[in-house]
């Protein structure tokens, strides 16, 4: 006796139906940039890498493709990949320019003076740069860790994000970060940065150790401690100075302020559930309409409680000095157009 390999059909259903009723019952497609669900399907694409699948030496434009084994970018040379699936890792060498746009790939790696550029794009795994120039991430996911190691103080490594999510944690040791509207599941911890710059975002803890320029963090999240340390330059934790550009910020944990020397340290309009705290501070932090559950002592014991108005009176120490947002991304802006212009010049995409 055989038995047919053949699966059995599945009866149709009623054919009755007008297109028009079908798409009206249809559940609705929420337009967003990339939900849990999409990001986890297009990881798992990523999983199965065929076995002895080559390296791709990549110095042009590639568009929609499929790349089996890894990507590689010689030292010099720029690639840009549109609608592009990498099934390996992807790696900058040396002063190399990596441009990725609607792209998945698995780890990525970038050497000294390499960029990094993704946009819309899905990096399933961890992004480590050394002593690079940095990487730009616009509407991305990063599923794993992102580690940044500058080469000096004076060649940090630039991290700047606009709207995209780190699965893991963020390390920066003598780089520049500034994120904007996103989200990190784990902690930032950052050394020896040339500024930490935070807008509308969600972290899980905030360590800030060393800034060369300081730290403003705006309308922000943090689900855990946020430290600020031996610093310089503006120290502006929220805080509606000359403007409302800079939202409080809500830090479920402590807020701890030590040991800065800064031009100035504004510390305004914060929900603290825990303590806050403030010692050796040069100058004394000033501020206004924290809310903090806790206990508020050292230099900060004055302004743990919320006064009357949102606004500092004319005159106040602050009103003058604050920066604003659009200060402070200013000039990592200009950095990476300008090297993303020219990358793109030198790996135009082909037409169709």
């Amino acid at each position: 006796m055989t038995t047919d390999p053949t699966p059995a059909r599945r009866a149709d259903g009623p054919t009755n139906q007008s297109r028009s009723d079908r798409r009206r019952s249809a559940p609705p497609r929420w337009r967003r940039p990339m939900t849990v669900v999409a990001v986890l399907s297009l990881a798992a694409a990523l999983v199965a890498t065929p076995a002895q699948a080559q390296a791709v030496q990549c110095t042009g434009g590639l568009q929609n493709t499929i790349i089996h084994g890894d990507l590689e970018v010689p030292d010099g040379a720029a690639c840009q990949l549109v609608n592009v699936k990498v099934f390996g890792n992807a790696s900058a060498g040396i002063g190399a320019d990596l441009l990725m746009e609607r792209t998945m790939v698995r780890n990525v790696t970038a050497a000294a003076s390499a960029f990094i550029f993704a946009d819309r794009s899905v990096l399933n795994g961890t992004v480590t740069l050394t002593e690079s120039f940095g990487l730009f991430a616009v509407d991305s996911m990063i599923l794993d860790d992102v580690a940044l190691q500058g080469a000096d103080p004076f060649n940090t490594t630039l991290f700047f994000a606009e709207g995209t999510n780190v699965i893991g944690n963020v390390k920066s040791s003598l780089g520049w970060t500034v994120l904007q509207d996103g989200m990190i599941n784990g902690s930032l911890d950052t050394m020896q940065d040339q500024a930490t710059d935070l807008f509308r975002m969600r972290v899980k803890g905030l360590t800030v150790d060393q800034a060369a320029e300081g730290s403003v963090v705006c309308d922000t999240h943090s689900n855990g401690d946020a430290w600020v340390t031996n610093s310089h330059g503006f120290i502006q934790l929220g805080g509606p100075y000359t403007t409302l550009m800079c939202a409080g910020n809500k830090i479920v944990g402590d807020l701890q302020v030590h040991d800065n020397t800064a031009l100035d340290i504004q510390i305004s309009a914060n929900l603290i559930t825990q303590d806050l705290a403030c010692t050796g501070n040069t100058p004394a932090p000033a501020g206004h309409s924290n809310i903090v559950l806790g206990k508020a002592s050292g230099q900060c014991a004055d302004i743990g409680t919320v006064q009357e108005g949102l606004i500092p009176p004319p005159g106040a120490r602050g009103e003058v000095e604050a920066v604003t947002e659009s200060e402070r991304v200013a000039a990592p802006t200009e950095l990476v157009q300008e090297r993303l212009a020219a990358a793109r010049e030198a790996a135009p995409i082909p037409f169709p």
